[in-house]
């Protein structure tokens, strides 16, 4: 073990030794940014309403896709939140409060190099405010289908320490017989800043009980779902070095008295990441660190497992020519249960004050799940012998702002699988198994369109154009539309007034990997209403938002029953 770690680190570094030579550092500037400001505009409830606004990304309650890809890693102050009992790793948006998030940073089809596995869709980092004053906010609202939410955001300081807390509940009857959900939230966050030494503590946890009515062919009306988590994190930072440990503890069951079922699964994931920042001035700059993981999960059906992983990563920047910037890192994971891997990922960029040009290539493996691996349930086995995917990406993207009422953005992506964990399903026996079978290809084009018509009215349209095929086959993935369009139309008739209209479109879905049975292409519309009195000193928020106003009857890509026309009022107090 130590004979491999020695030589995973040596081999690491060789690369920078080679490439250290004099050029000045450029950062290229392909990070999508949303600040808290881009926030309040959006007039949105939900961190999923915020992404779906990005070119190429798809979320939701609990998902999030890019690029077609669900592999996506999700971070909250430097510690992930996919939920790690999940059969796909959803994600814990609900740890968060929206109104407390500073800003969001978006790495679509990269970010491999860092933060580890599991990322061939990107990474998504949440950052959350902090406050030398006391500041927060409570916010509530009402909705049909008995909804009701209240939340709090809290935020003080003084001198070298800050301190948060945060809480939240949310209850909805449904809108199918047993699709009723209930959550809770609570959060408390410290930290201490002297000089140049930040120490940071965290803890959020959240909790979710539910009904799953199932698909209308076949409802599961006694089926209940209840599932939480506990998240820990403590951070150190000193000067270029900065540090992260976390512990998260999530439990899953499940419960169909009518097919006798019940079943857990509880996974606890500890884990550290360093980071070391060297500017090296004119020779450019080395960011290096390392990573552990240790996943331990205990079921019902397999007692016991354990996992674990060690990782070194190491990237330099400089700038080519003036304005050309190239960089250039490789990523050595050594793992308990499979051949240790060796991923690169290089990027090139130009960068003017009008346009930029980036072109990414990265290689980054997806890892089986307990779930996939060894879990037994009344529709699967377990597969003890799955191994992990391996996926290849290439981008090129050109972004241009030749004015600052318009600015466009385009991307080529093209995205190889290998090994791809799909479930297969034995008709004869009625049950099935995950296996790594063949190879999937993501290809396509997202374009972004951002325009200021008038000083009150504006225009943000997203369209992605995908083709996903598994290779093996040639049928497409079910749930992946070849066409996707999101558009807000921003619309602001006074001063305390702020209307936004939108319009989700999507093309034709397979709900089958045979492609034997589909959904219809459908346009769905929304509006949303903010009123915020400016004769009102502390200025309250009124809010109200209706979705699928035409109430049309359609089905998601998984063949789930979509909500019809809902409608919520609400009001938001910041101090």
């Amino acid at each position: 073990m130590e004979k491999k770690i020695v030589y995973a680190s040596s081999l690491a570094f060789l690369p920078f030794v080679i490439l250290l030579i004099s050029f000045k550092l450029a950062i290229a500037k392909d990070t999508i940014v949303i600040t808290a400001r881009d926030i309040a505009k959006m007039n949105v409830r939900k961190i999923w309403d915020v992404l779906n606004q990005i070119p190429g990304i798809s979320a939701g309650e609990s998902f999030v896709s890019i690029r077609g890809s669900n592999k996506v890693k999700v971070f909250l102050d430097g510690r992930p939140i996919n939920d790690p009992t999940s059969p796909f790793r959803a994600v814990r948006f609900d740890l968060v409060s929206l109104e407390d998030v500073k800003k969001i940073e978006i790495y679509i089809g990269r970010g491999a190099l860092k933060y580890g596995a599991n990322t061939s869709g990107g990474v998504i980092l949440i950052f959350t405010k902090k406050g030398k004053r006391l500041s927060g906010n409570v916010k509530s609202y009402l909705g049909n289908f008995d909804t009701s939410h209240i939340s709090a955001n809290l935020r003080t300081g003084r001198s070298s320490f800050n301190a948060g807390m945060s809480f939240g509940y949310e209850y909805t009857g449904g809108y199918l017989p047993n699709n009723d959900k209930r959550k809770k939230r609570f959060g408390v966050k410290f930290d201490y800043v002297k000089d140049k030494t930040k120490l940071s503590f965290s803890f959020d946890y959240t909790s979710k009980k539910k009904g799953i009515y199932g698909r209308k062919e076949y409802p599961t009306l006694h089926y209940r779902r209840k599932s939480n988590m506990y998240s820990y994190s403590f951070g150190f930072k000193r000067k270029k070095v900065k540090s992260l440990f976390f512990l998260n503890s999530a439990k899953t069951e499940n419960r169909d008295p009518e097919r006798n079922i019940y079943n857990f699964l509880k996974v606890r994931k500890l884990g550290e990441d360093t980071f070391f920042n060297l500017e090296l001035k004119k020779w450019g700059n080395l960011v290096f660190g390392n990573s552990f993981r240790l996943d331990r999960a205990k079921s019902k059906s397999f007692g016991s497992k354990q996992e674990y992983s060690i990782a070194f990563f190491e990237t330099y920047e400089f700038l080519l020519f003036k304005k050309i910037s190239f960089s250039f890192g490789i990523r050595e994971t050594i793992y308990s249960e499979y051949k240790d891997q060796i991923n690169p990922e290089i990027k090139i960029s130009y960068a003017d004050k009008r346009w930029s040009l980036s072109f990414i290539y990265m290689r980054t493996n997806n890892i089986p799940t307990f779930y996939q691996k060894y879990e037994k349930t009344s529709s699967k086995e377990p597969n003890p012998d799955l191994d992990i995917e391996v996926s290849d990406n290439l981008s090129l993207s050109f972004f241009m702002k030749p004015s600052s009422n318009l600015s466009v953005g385009l991307s080529f992506f093209h995205n190889k699988i290998s090994k791809r964990i799909t479930y297969v399903y034995d008709r004869n026996r009625w049950i099935g198994h995950y296996e790594n079978l063949g190879k999937v290809t993501y290809k396509g084009v997202d374009v972004s369109l951002d325009l200021r018509i008038t000083e009150n009215i504006s225009v943000k349209t997203n369209y992605l154009y995908i083709e996903a095929i598994d290779e093996s086959s040639g049928n497409w993935i079910p749930g992946k539309p070849r066409h996707k369009i999101y558009s807000d139309i921003f619309f602001n008739p006074i001063k305390d007034i702020s209307l936004v209209f939108n319009v989700k479109f999507e093309s034709k879905q397979y709900t089958r990997s045979d492609n034997k049975a589909s959904v219809p292409a459908r346009a769905i519309y929304g509006l949303r209403i903010e009123y915020t009195p400016c004769w009102i000193k502390k200025k309250p928020e009124f809010f109200m938002e209706m979705k699928n106003l035409l109430d049309e009857e359609y089905c998601y890509g998984d063949g789930y029953p979509a909500p019809p026309f809902m409608c919520f009022f609400g009001v938001n107090f910041s101090f």
